[in-house]
Order: structure tokens, then C-alpha cells, then sequence
């Protein structure tokens, strides 16, 4: 009976819930290959929003020397166009075009820039004053 005893505490002993060494090295891979997933996808979001967010502020700065040329005179307008297409620092092209139609001559002008190779362009068309 004593063996049997014996025995029986050592079916036991094996049967006991653990983790080995090499569960926890494999757990401990998964968990890092996920947390690298993970700072991946956070990285190209955080780029993808920058980019979005730089494009956003370049149509709004755009827009804002289309308003500008909308408020000046047209008889001002040429040396206004050509005032900030000499500006070095700028960061945009102004081009003006002459167009007639049957009761109106005028300007378009179009602004552009590039940003983070996308182009971004706003036209702005003024039709001289009739006297």
C-alpha cells in the first residue's frame, strides 16, 4: 500500500498546472511582434495625419493670398502679382492670364504650390470694372 501511495503522489506531482520556459519565451515573442504591429501602424497614422495637416495649412495659406488679390484694386493687380511672385520666400506661383469674353475683359490668376508632391492650385478670375 505504501508503494501505491508512493505512486500516486507522483502521477500527481506531474499532472500540476505550470508554464515552462519555453511557453513563456513563446508568449513573450508574440507579445513583441504585436507591440511592433502596433508602434508600426501608430508611426504611418501619425505621418498620414502630419501630411494631411501640412496640405490642409498650404490650401488655407493659398487661399489666403487668393483673398488678398480679390481685395486689391485691378488696376493695382499686375504689380500686385508680380510683388509677390518676386517674393523669395514664397511658397507659391502666381501666374496671370488675360481673357476676353464678348462684354468683359479680366484676369485669371492661378496660384499654385507643391505640397508633399501634390500640387495645389486655386484659380481667381476678376473682370475689370466697366466704366
Amino acid at each position: 500500500m505504501n508503494k501505491l501511495m508512493f505512486r500516486s503522489h507522483s502521477v500527481q506531482r506531474r499532472d500540476r498546472g505550470g508554464f515552462t520556459l519555453l511557453e513563456i519565451a513563446v508568449a513573450l515573442g508574440v507579445l513583441a511582434v504585436a507591440t511592433g504591429l502596433a508602434v508600426q501602424m501608430i508611426q504611418v497614422q501619425m505621418k498620414l495625419d502630419r501630411s494631411s495637416l501640412q496640405h490642409v495649412g498650404h490650401q488655407i495659406a493659398i487661399d489666403n493670398v487668393a483673398q488678398k488679390l480679390s481685395a486689391v484694386s485691378f488696376a493695382q493687380l499686375p504689380a500686385e502679382v508680380d510683388r509677390l511672385s518676386a517674393d523669395r520666400e514664397s511658397m507659391f506661383q502666381i501666374q496671370a492670364e488675360p481673357f476676353d469674353t464678348d462684354s468683359h475683359t479680366g484676369l485669371h490668376l492661378t496660384i499654385s504650390g507643391k505640397v508633399a508632391n501634390t500640387q495645389v492650385t486655386r484659380h481667381l478670375w476678376r473682370l475689370e470694372p466697366q466704366p
